[in-house]
């Protein structure tokens, strides 16, 4: 597998302090949609796999390919984009978290205190589906 060029764009919630940073990642695995984790805490390494437990600590982003450009790929984190959902944890509301499931690179509706990788901007009654969100990797009290 070759290496790929992406982005990975980080902002805070205030855009004066947004920052943009290129790194060189292989990530022949990632799909549209998947959630991000950094197998060693540190996401500039390089040492990123999809998600694969509820909750998954380690989820900072969402991997995002334009299909008309497979050069332009991107880890979003906050902005809004699309995730993998499953309804695993029942239906989701626009406004409910969503988090991380055991299906590999898929989230679903937060139930319990825990991480989050944001928070649904649609409602979805799908079984497995992409939904749009609010990517904002955090831990919330529920």
């Amino acid at each position: 597998m070759k290496n790929l060029l992406f982005l990975i764009l980080l902002a805070s919630v205030n855009p004066a302090h947004s920052q943009e940073a290129t790194k060189r990642i292989n990530a022949g695995t990632f799909q549209h949609g998947d959630i991000i984790c950094s197998t060693t805490g540190r996401h500039f390494d390089g040492q990123l796999s999809t998600s694969s437990k509820a909750f998954e600590e380690s989820m900072f982003a969402v991997y995002n390919q334009n299909s008309a450009n497979r050069t332009d790929q991107t880890f979003l984190q906050n902005t809004v984009g699309e995730v993998k959902f499953s309804a695993k944890n029942g239906n989701v509301q626009k406004g409910d978290y969503i988090t991380s499931s055991d299906i590999a690179g898929t989230g679903m509706k937060a139930t319990q205190s825990g991480m989050v990788i944001g928070i649904a901007l649609e409602n979805s009654t799908d079984a497995t589906t992409l939904l749009k969100i609010r990517i904002c990797p955090t831990w919330i009290k529920l």
